[in-house]
């Protein structure tokens, strides 16, 4: 591989680690958020003598519902993180491509909200595990969504599809509404970069009609 190519698929790699580090401290601050408001109605509740009895505490039930709701979204989102850091101690491992594409979901669905863009998944089921390089591939497909997240306008949906045959495994997006146009693409990897990248996982990158997308891996690289 050219050093070129290789300084940018670092520097796109950590771009990619960085937006998904960026997103989830935003969901972490506004998870905290509501738990500390809740907290403080609470407090103000306790303070003004109205939890006296189990009927004066009543009031109390929906806030203290609330914070257990927060904790879990909390415990939720740092459960996908820690896996998420974790799937880069190994750069060649077996794993589950569902696996990974819910952790992606998980971790990249405010950025989706954002744009009003819905993201869904139809996973044929029992795929088997692959060996491969999962935060290689992890990387790939976060800047495959990224680009439609960047040329769909409000409205659309992404769809993430798995099927399996005897050899093979394939991810496929696909896009359903209006396209903008290509000036949205400004800051994106190009794709020899990601096409550097399905290479180094052994698999092909397609490019298909109605701007859908095919990845083919491999079940096993020996």
């Amino acid at each position: 591989m050219h050093n070129e190519t290789e300084q940018a698929l670092r520097n796109l790699q950590l771009l990619f680690m960085g937006k998904i580090l960026a997103g989830f401290t935003h969901e972490m601050k506004n998870y905290l958020a509501i738990i500390k408001e809740s907290s403080g109605l609470m407090q103000d509740l306790i303070s003004m003598g109205k939890s006296s009895s189990k009927k004066d505490a009543q009031p109390l039930v929906p806030s203290l519902q609330l914070i257990d709701e927060q904790v879990d979204r909390s415990i939720h989102i740092l459960n996908h993180l820690n896996r998420f850091a974790h799937r880069m101690d190994r750069p060649s491992s077996s794993f589950l491509v569902h696996d990974i594409l819910e952790e992606l979901i998980v971790l990249i669905s405010r950025f989706a909200n954002q744009k009003k863009i819905i993201l869904e998944k139809d996973f044929q089921k029992n795929i088997p595990a692959i060996i491969s390089d999962p935060a290689r591939l992890q990387c790939l497909i976060y800047c495959l969504i990224e680009e439609k997240l960047n040329r769909l306008d409000a409205n659309s949906k992404i769809t993430l599809q798995t099927s399996s045959s005897k050899d093979n495994i394939l991810i496929r997006l696909v896009p359903k509404g209006n396209t903008l146009n290509k000036e949205n693409e400004n800051g994106l990897p190009s794709h020899e970069v990601l096409q550097e990248i399905i290479r180094d996982l052994h698999g092909e990158l397609a490019y298909e009609e109605k701007e859908e997308i095919t990845i083919k891996l491999p079940l096993s690289q020996e």
